[in-house]
């Protein structure tokens, strides 16, 4: 028990962050039931996101690492859209060898449902059509050091 406060109070302090007591709890109560470094590396990365204000409830939290991905997933559809985010995941997980930031973008700006869905009518009637690079990079910094990801 003493390990997980350490250990959440070690990673929160590097991170300058505080959680409330509320969540702080409810945070070593799930790594308690699922004591998985990888799964504890994503939760805390997820809980520093947290405002004070976010309630969390012990069931509020995901409860495996699948689990724990998928909403990370979810939350990032409901920020970019789904066709962003499905077709950027698809092209980076089909990469054998991985995929320059450029070819990731050269593949996202060929294509025609994800460049309707990033730009206005107006900006795809100019010619010059280009994945927006601001969007990449704020879904990157997102995705954080999500194991499944590997750009090079």
């Amino acid at each position: 028990d003493g390990d997980i406060h350490n250990i959440v109070d070690d990673f929160l302090s590097q991170q300058k962050r505080r959680l409330t007591s509320t969540q702080n709890t409810a945070l070593c109560n799930t790594i308690r039931q699922q004591p998985v470094p990888l799964f504890i590396s994503l939760l805390m990365e997820e809980a520093i996101t947290w405002t004070s204000s976010k309630t969390i409830c012990g069931g509020d939290l995901p409860d495996s690492l699948e689990s724990l991905v998928n909403s990370h997933f979810k939350r990032l559809e409901g920020l970019f859209g789904v066709t962003i985010i499905s077709h950027m995941l698809r092209y980076l997980c089909s990469s054998h060898h991985g995929l320059s930031e450029m070819e990731l973008l050269d593949l996202l700006s060929c294509n025609n449902d994800v460049m309707q869905e990033v730009l206005t009518p107006t900006q795809l009637q100019t010619g010059i059509i280009r994945f927006p690079t601001s969007v990449w990079l704020h879904v990157k910094r997102l995705l954080g050091r999500k194991p499944v990801f590997r750009v090079f």
